[in-house]
């Protein structure tokens, strides 16, 4: 099977109130310089989330009120007449909204596409040719068989960093939890510090703001677990980010040979950056060049010469040298719905350079850990290239290797647990059942968690199912006892369906045994209709 997008919708969303009219934001030169960089960002929400009673248009609404706000997201590109220079006219042009449906699972679809976040974010856009059309925010929610959901965003870099998006994203979450948002006070020249000796030669040329590669360009993600990131940090003698990149930049110039990289470029941020007032680009860059074969280095001599950063840069552009991005203060998990945070959140970058670029960010909330996302490139498939790095990360350290594994899926693959761990996940799952207070949904949470952890001793996803139905309340397994399902959201649906009937059937009762059908009908209800054919059966 393939995973595919299907039933796909657009639409646009603009500010609850009009912004005042000629207003202008000016972008800097390093604004300018990210305009062919493209951030995608995805949120994971788990089938919970679909007993939030939130609808799409819920998000669409609280889109509309932040807007007003952040009222350079919803304008459009425009140019100076007398020096051809781009800047925002913020003229409430607003975002554009995709809908969709998967035809797999959340896991499935991770699995699938190796992590690749891409088509969840709406792959195709970029800024042009029709440049003063063209949406700087592109947002999709994609709904998965399993009953998950995604929320993704295109961000178009030259209107703020990796950190001003999960600030949008966040603020976002707020006004979608009812919290009052009239601290925040955006005014119409955002406050941007711009160093005068960077990004003195931009282009301002051209109205299709993309980038073209020389080579292909793939994008995967790792997972390194709290556990192989101590390893990594201790054998590289510094922190977590210096650590990663010491240890990717090894293993890639081992993978590149003759071609190994002997300048890394290292992208980091300001303590400030969760402020919304410093919305923009405000990346702090610098350069690490080495003149000695980087495979036979120690890493950490690496780590030390990117903790130092002795060459400053003048420029920055992902992936025209080895690029490293430190995301790890971005509150990726901040994007909190009605109590629900995402599972997994997911950025990665568009729009790099040949020589690629690798993002370091926040694992998982209950894995911790870090997650790695690269956009490399690749004369081979992705399965041989990630399987390279993989492998390359894995024999660095000797007896100590530190195992790096792709992305869990959201029901938590137990490889990242130990022996003993598995066997009391194993023992509790073979003695699982519905508690009287628990709901369906609740249940059927706690099952896929436990079974996720448990690993393949849980069979597949049919004898997942058959266990499922055996191990549910009473009120519901006598019905569904005889009944066969393909999987464990299956099974649970048809719980929820029989709730759902007895509540119509209780509410029915206290309205004289009756209920309206809904053409105005009154149809007699199965309490009734058996006391009925009692009464025959007995004549």
């Amino acid at each position: 099977m393939e995973a595919k997008l299907s039933n796909i919708r657009l639409s646009t969303v603009v500010p609850g109130q009009m912004t005042v009219e000629n207003t202008v934001h000016h972008l800097t030169n390093t604004d300018l310089a990210m305009k062919h960089h493209y951030i995608k960002a995805v949120y994971f929400f788990n089938n919970e989330f679909a007993e939030l009673g939130l609808i799409i248009s819920d998000l669409k609404t609280a889109m509309s009120h932040l807007l007003s706000r952040y009222f350079t997201v919803a304008g459009r590109i425009r140019r100076r007449p007398e020096d051809n220079r781009p800047f925002i006219k913020c003229n409430d042009g607003g975002v554009r909204v995709v809908e969709a449906e998967s035809n797999t699972s959340i896991d499935e679809w991770v699995e699938m596409k190796h992590s690749d976040v891409s088509e969840l974010a709406y792959r195709d856009h970029v800024l042009g040719p029709d440049l003063q059309f063209s949406p700087l925010l592109f947002l999709q929610f994609t709904k998965f068989k399993c009953g998950g959901f995604s929320v993704g965003l295109n961000w178009s870099h030259v209107i703020g960093d990796a950190f001003s998006t999960s600030t949008f994203v966040n603020m976002w979450a707020q006004i979608v939890n009812c919290k009052t948002l009239s601290h925040i006070s955006i005014s119409t020249k955002l406050q941007i510090s711009e160093r005068p000796s960077t990004f003195q030669n931009i282009d301002l040329v051209g109205n299709h703001w993309f980038n073209v590669n020389n080579t292909k360009m793939v994008t995967f993600s790792l997972h390194i677990s709290s556990k192989n990131l101590d390893q990594i940090t201790s054998k590289a003698n510094a922190k977590p980010f210096q650590a990663l990149c010491a240890t990717i930049w090894k293993s890639l110039a081992k993978i590149r040979a003759q071609l190994e990289p002997k300048t890394v470029t290292i992208c980091t941020y300001g303590s400030q950056k969760n402020e919304i007032k410093s919305q923009g680009n405000n990346q702090r860059v610098s350069k690490v060049v080495v003149d000695f074969t980087v495979s036979e280095a120690s890493v950490i001599d690496l780590a030390e010469l990117i903790t130092v950063k002795q060459n400053n840069s003048d420029a920055m552009f992902y992936g025209e040298t080895l690029t490293f991005v430190n995301l790890e203060e971005a509150k990726l998990y901040g994007f909190e719905l009605k109590g629900h945070k995402p599972v997994l959140a997911n950025y990665a970058m568009t729009g790099v350079g040949d020589e690629g670029v690798a993002l370091v960010l926040q694992g998982p909330e209950n894995y911790r850990g870090r997650l790695l996302t690269m956009t490399l490139p690749s004369d081979q498939p992705l399965e041989r290239n990630s399987k390279s790095l993989e492998e390359s990360i894995d024999n660095l350290g000797g007896s100590q290797r530190p195992k790096a594994s792709k992305v869990p899926p959201i029901s938590c693959r137990f490889e990242y647990f130990s022996a003993a761990d598995k066997n009391a996940f194993v023992k509790e799952y073979a003695t699982i059942r519905q508690r009287d207070d628990e709901s369906v949904t609740k249940y059927l949470a706690r099952f896929l968690r436990l079974a996720g952890f448990a690993g393949s001793s849980v069979g597949t996803s049919l004898e997942q199912a058959e266990k499922f139905k055996w191990t549910i309340h009473y009120r519901y397994r006598s019905i569904l006892i005889n009944e066969k399902f393909t999987d464990v959201a299956q099974a649970a649906d048809a719980a929820k369906n029989i709730k759902m009937e007895r509540q119509d059937f209780l509410a029915s009762k206290s309205d004289g045994g009756k209920k309206r059908s809904r053409d105005g009908q009154q149809i007699q209800q199965m309490g009734q209709l058996n006391q009925q054919q009692g009464g025959n059966s007995g004549n």
